[in-house]
């Protein structure tokens, strides 16, 4: 039994070995699929080691205090901490090799790493000096405190990792009361889009775990996306990737949320939806949307206003609420624990009286209706007047006429309709305007003219009256221009073609780096030729429009090419591509670091040789390379251009260090330009050096930063 017990601890033994090893090699750990299946085992296996940690503890503290048998207690104590010493460093071992996949950032690693090391190591150690250990009670009870609490270290960062920020304590901070925003400081993406993320997204991909290299706990990784690119194309057909992963089939193993968490309601999925299609953008506020806008009336009830009412009849059952939301209907209260129920209706060809009578056991409770675009006729306002509580009335672009409005009379608290759109005329209007509680009215493109809105505006200056606006006095901003070419790098010459898809637009560009104006900048007539490496910026102008915004794109010289070329340090593993053709090929990389257009250096600098048979002349070098912040990948920090002719010593052409960045920024392509005298050489020697220690105020502050390159262009 000794002797069995021995050749496991020495078992034990060789694996603490081995996990020193791969930490002290973990910047060089290039793991084959087979070992990324053994590092996946970590969630499996660490919950042996928490378990049997906590009963060896428990079982040494029973012995020491005299409540066991001295001699069962020995045997069983000497077993359950070589099961604790093994399990606890094949854990720590996986969990090493699972740490090397993409998505997870060292620097958010580091406790749960080393504290998982030293568990492992520790459990290794108590096994061998055991016997001393229970001989001084002091130094068991000191280890047993050390060693539980390494564990609630380990196991707390390792939730974090898994679940998200501060999971343990999430259900104390959620029984605090929610902090209500206001809805005229409601920002869309602030307060609509990210508690969604927070909720269902955010467990798997935030900085600390970010599976997919995807992190969405913030705007700046949210708009970057992931491994697999950006989240939505509002030009595809489907709107891109985020909406194409969360309406795959539950068993899909690309669906997100994956099986097993929780799931997008319908509500969610579709301020997604709305939200996207109409361009995601990050700054607008939920008030700037208008009224009707499906993504607004989906959210403002969770937001209050300035001017909330308070209401004092019985609230419906939820059952009842419940009941009458459908695909085409959506019944909600107005704001969290309010009795007052906002309907809106979609989906014109679904629509029939029927869709309003089933509102009817709602009628006291609701205030606010939305009928916009649905062909609703007169005598649907029967059912309509008999929402005695009726605030708000939505009725743009239906079928209603003169007839039908009268019957709007019979609700007292009106203070808002709407008839855009509508067959309405100024009689009916001058009904709508009879009614005491009606504040606002909403009546252009309808049956109705100007000129008797405004006679109504003064015969009722009490109620706003909103009939739009005269186009003529606004200027409206031009959509950008298209360059049209898609190849970038060219080998001779290349002209250049533009458009813009709107009749009587002028074009004017410009081919030094400045900004395109309406006076100076040459007019696009016929394609531009370019004979040397280009930014290409461009905007249109039209008589009465503002001038759009300034495309760029950037053109490059493929040049010369050398002979041999050959690298002092190679790349760094797993950003290799083709070796130093990667840097000739002519294929321009995109904004993935992790495409095979790309090469990249951290621990070693880039130092390339390249040599011609014959002497060559040359006055620039063009390096472009890819920079993303938030990834580790910075600028250059130095840059140092050195070449000579035949054997003779090498002599510097160029020498530069470019500015870095001072904040996180999306990803973007640049071009470090080394211009130098002409002169003839034979061979070039290129010094690229990475950022050595990342600014305090990035997340990897003090580590290494990445330099990734994808061509380079000799003139």
């Amino acid at each position: 039994m000794r002797n069995r017990k021995q050749f496991l601890y020495n078992g034990v033994f060789a694996l603490n070995c081995l996990l020193v090893f791969l930490l002290l090699m973990e910047s060089r750990l290039h793991l084959p699929a087979w070992l990324q299946v053994a590092g996946r085992l970590h969630p499996l296996v660490l919950h042996f080691p928490l378990v049997l940690v906590i009963l060896t503890v428990t079982w040494e503290g029973l012995r020491a205090l005299g409540f066991l048998p001295s001699d069962l207690a020995e045997k069983t104590g000497d077993t359950l901490l070589l099961a604790t010493a093994g399990t606890a460093a094949a854990a720590a071992i996986c969990g090493m090799l699972l740490s090397r996949e993409p998505g997870y950032d060292a620097g958010q690693l580091l406790w749960h790493k080393w504290t998982g090391i030293l568990v492992s190591l520790g459990c290794c150690a108590w096994y061998a000096g055991r016997r001393g250990i229970r001989k001084r009670r002091w130094i068991l009870g000191a280890g047993s405190f050390v060693m539980l609490l390494l564990l609630l270290v380990t196991g707390h960062e390792g939730a974090g990792i898994t679940h998200g920020e501060d999971f343990l304590t999430a259900p104390l901070a959620s029984r605090e009361e929610k902090k209500i925003i206001a809805l005229e400081d409601a920002k869309v993406f602030d307060d609509v889009i990210l508690p969604i993320l927070d909720t269902k997204c955010n467990s798997c991909h935030n900085s600390r775990k970010a599976k997919g290299e995807l992190v969405m706990t913030d705007k700046i990784g949210f708009l970057k996306g992931g491994k697999n690119g950006i989240l939505w194309d509002s030009t595809a057909k489907d709107f891109g990737l985020l909406l194409r992963r969360i309406h795959l089939p539950l068993d899909d193993k690309k669906r997100m949320p994956p099986k097993g968490k929780p799931e997008l309601t319908p509500e969610e999925a579709a301020i997604l939806f709305y939200w996207i299609r109409s361009g995601a953008n990050t700054a607008v506020k939920l008030t700037d949307l208008p009224k009707d806008d499906s993504l607004r009336v989906l959210t403002e009830s969770n937001f209050k206003t300035s001017g909330t009412e308070y209401y004092t009849f019985e609230p419906a059952s939820s059952g009842t609420v419940e009941k009458l939301n459908n695909h085409y209907r959506l019944v909600a209260p107005i704001s969290t624990g309010s009795p007052a129920l906002t309907a809106n209706l979609f989906g014109a060809k679904a629509y029939s009286g029927k869709s309003l009578e089933e509102l009817l056991p709602v009628k006291n409770q609701l205030v606010s209706l939305g009928l916009d675009k649905m062909p609703v006729t007169d005598k649907d306002l029967e059912v309509v007047a008999q929402f005695s509580n009726l605030r708000e009335l939505r009725l743009s672009f239906t079928d209603i006429t003169d007839a039908g409005v009268s019957r709007l009379a019979k609700l007292p608290f009106l203070r808002e309709v709407s008839v855009t759109g509508t067959k309405v005329s100024a009689t009916g209007l001058k009904a709508i305007a009879g009614i005491p509680s009606v504040r606002t009215v909403y009546c252009w493109s309808m049956g109705a003219k100007d000129a008797d809105i405004r006679q109504l505006a003064k015969a009722y200056p009490g109620i706003q009256w909103e009939s739009g606006f005269f186009s003529d006095t606004v200027k409206i901003k031009l959509n950008p221009p298209v360059i049209e070419n898609d190849k970038v790098i060219f080998a001779d010459l290349d002209s250049i073609s533009m458009r813009h898809f709107f009749p009587g637009t002028i074009l004017r560009y410009t081919l030094d780096g400045s900004v395109p104006d309406s006076i100076t900048s040459p007019v696009y007539q016929h394609p531009v030729v370019i004979r040397t490496s280009t930014p290409v910026r461009v905007r249109a102008f039209r008589e009465g429009w503002v001038g759009s915004e300034t495309i760029t794109r950037f053109f490059y010289l493929k040049g010369k090419m050398p002979d041999s070329t050959w690298f002092r340090f190679a790349p760094d593993s797993g950003y290799q591509g083709k070796g130093t053709a990667t840097l000739f090929d002519g294929e321009k990389g995109g904004m993935i670091y992790r495409e095979k257009q790309y090469l990249g250096f951290r621990n070693h600098p880039l130092e390339l040789y390249m040599r011609f048979n014959k002497p060559v002349s040359l006055n620039r070098l063009e390096l472009s390379a890819l920079v993303d912040v938030p990834s580790y990948i910075f600028p250059a920090t130095g840059i140092e251009l050195s070449g000579r002719k035949g054997s003779q010593p090498y002599q510097l052409l160029y020498q530069t260090s470019p500015r870095q960045p001072q904040q996180d920024s999306a990803a973007y392509q640049t071009i470090f330009s080394c211009t130098f005298p002409e002169r003839e050489v034979t061979e070039l020697r290129l010094h690229v050096q990475s950022t050595q220690k990342l600014p305090k105020w990035h997340r990897g502050k003090n580590e290494k930063g990445w330099v990734f390159v994808d061509e380079i262009f000799l003139q």
